[in-house]
């Protein structure tokens, strides 16, 4: 680092916000790679973490099931391929965290939702925002 500014190739050993999980952080412009780094020690989840990701696991799983996603293309690789993905996605994360609580009082289906879209915004990131930085 020089005079207190961020030199952008050097990497930032920090431990994780929530777990205390080493990771990397490769600073670079206009975008950042999280690097886990190995770990050898067994880690012993104090929220059930281990077993709420296999439920989350089998539920993805299902919806590639659906009787909606049997023919060659799901609807969301159609809304992929129409350009709408991300205000879909965004869109359902905001409809499934607005109605927690109220629809069917704090159903687990809609928490569950609420994940998977989560974590097809982490693709869209990945793969169609950050691919031009």
């Amino acid at each position: 680092m020089n005079n207190g500014e961020l030199n952008t190739l050097e990497p930032i050993n920090q431990t994780g916000f929530l777990t205390s999980i080493p990771y990397t952080i490769n600073v670079m412009p206009q975008w950042y790679e999280v690097k886990q780094t190995e770990q050898t020690e067994q880690v012993e989840y104090k929220f059930k973490e281990d077993e709420i990701l296999k439920e989350l696991k089998t539920y993805i799983n299902s919806t590639y099931k659906a009787h909606y996603s049997r023919t060659r293309l799901s609807a969301l690789e159609v809304i992929k391929d129409a350009g709408y993905f991300l205000g879909f996605v965004m869109g359902n994360i905001l409809k499934y965290s607005l109605r927690l609580g109220k629809k069917n009082g704090f159903d687990r289906a809609d928490v569950l939702k609420i994940i998977h879209y989560s974590i097809l915004l982490l693709y869209i990131t990945d793969t169609e925002i950050n691919k031009f930085d």
